[in-house]
């Protein structure tokens, strides 16, 4: 079997095409779709017949249930959104043939593209994250901005994940009210009134200034204020909790 990639979605009918024509490396395609109401599940049907639907309770366990599924060796793990580059899928080919491999988990650079345009600055590349592992040796944690937690050595690859995450403001929005509404119901910040108002500025300054994210132009500039802006509502919606 090989390798096993293990995908969940919701909503990705914009990008699941190109995320599945990207695993043709892969010897077996799963995917954990939380009962998506566009065409997903039909794309999805043209390249696995291992769909399976689960109501998202948190990431990690949606993550987790995906690799109970898996058969392959190893498991590479990807939203719908994201998409193997050929230097990427290269390099997993190779980890997969060599039987001498000691590292049990590898992170992987992400390559991120906001509205059609790839960010280099502002602290978004390289960006890395632990996606491939051997089966048995990793497991999801954390029910928001979930980890992978890999028991035994790991090192990092060279290709990337293209990661396409928003094509306009408004939808930009709606993940900032998804995943600071989760935030607060997994008790992930406090509702220090002071902090509320001197975090967004520091986040502004350290993803603009600091990590240089104006060297990405106007993109950079909305980024940096939705960022913040971020970490507002985050911290209001705490301290709205609390009366």
């Amino acid at each position: 079997m090989g390798i096993s990639a293990v995908i969940i979605t919701k909503n990705e009918s914009k990008y699941i095409k190109m995320c599945l024509e990207s695993l043709k490396f892969a010897g077996e395609i799963i995917i954990i779709d939380d009962f998506s109401s566009d065409k997903t599940i039909d794309i999805a049907r043209d390249f696995t017949d291992k769909i399976y639907q689960r109501h998202l309770d948190n990431f990690a366990a949606q993550r987790n249930f995906g690799i109970e599924k898996a058969k392959g060796e190893w498991i590479l793990s990807l939203d719908g959104d994201e998409v193997v580059s050929e230097e990427l899928a290269e390099e997993l080919s190779l980890i997969n043939k060599n039987t001498n491999i000691i590292q049990k988990g590898f992170y992987v650079p992400f390559r991120q593209y906001f509205f059609g345009k790839e960010i280099k600055y502002g602290g978004w590349h390289p960006d890395y994250h632990m996606r491939f592992f051997r089966k048995g040796w990793g497991r999801w944690e954390k029910p928001v901005h979930e980890e992978l937690v890999i028991k035994g050595k790991t090192g990092r690859l060279e290709g990337h994940l293209i990661h396409y995450l928003y094509e306009n403001i408004s939808e930009f929005i709606n993940k900032i009210n998804f995943y600071t509404s989760k935030d607060v119901e997994e008790g992930n910040v406090d509702g220090n009134i002071l902090k509320t108002f001197l975090a967004p500025p520091k986040v502004f300054l350290y993803r603009y200034i600091f990590r240089q994210g104006f060297r990405d132009g106007r993109y950079g500039l909305i980024i940096a204020l939705f960022m913040s802006f971020y970490v507002l509502i985050l911290r209001l919606k705490k301290w709205e909790k609390q009366f």
